[in-house]
């Protein structure tokens, strides 16, 4: 760790005036020192690089290269995993999603104020307009077939409750 020792004492004063008369190997802590000659701040060149990716040398210096791939190390992970790097819109109302069903009003839709809920919550989760736009796709596609199936189902309970009278 850091010393503060009087090493200013040290400078041309010889053993008279209490120094080391220039002699650094009586002071074992002059490269460490915040007066020494050598002294260096701790990382002060690595500020740019957050705390948890720097890699510093045997000489107590940041290494840069070394550095500089360990944060470029999650960051290859994160861009495979989003792909061609698609994020959230800003906003709920940036949202701007291609769906191709026949019928769909991106503008109805976004207006109408129970799906406001929905596109709130998705834009919470992080669901990007490719995502947004596959979603409708998808539900749209199966939702005239979920309609008829509740349909067929209130049916045959209409039916069983009207033998039951």
């Amino acid at each position: 760790m850091w010393t503060i020792k009087p090493l200013f004492m040290n400078a041309d004063a010889g053993e008279d005036a209490g120094g080391s008369g220039g002699d650094e190997s009586v002071n074992s802590d002059a490269g460490h020192s915040l007066l020494g000659t050598g002294a260096q701040a701790p990382a002060a060149e690595a500020d740019w690089v957050p705390e948890k990716f720097r890699v510093m040398g045997d000489d107590g210096k940041l290494n840069v290269e070394s550095s500089a791939r360990k944060l470029a190390e999650p960051y290859t992970h994160l861009e495979k995993r989003l792909g061609h790097g698609d994020a959230p819109p800003k906003s709920v109302d940036d949202y701007t999603p291609k769906v191709d069903a026949e019928g769909f009003q991106w503008d109805e839709f976004k207006a109408d104020p129970e799906m406001q809920g929905f596109l709130k919550a998705a834009h919470a989760k992080g669901i990007t307009n490719d995502q947004m736009g596959f979603i409708l796709g998808e539900y749209l596609q199966r939702a005239s077939a979920l309609v008829n199936g509740a349909a067929e189902l209130d049916a045959d309970a209409a039916g069983t409750q009207l033998r039951a009278v």
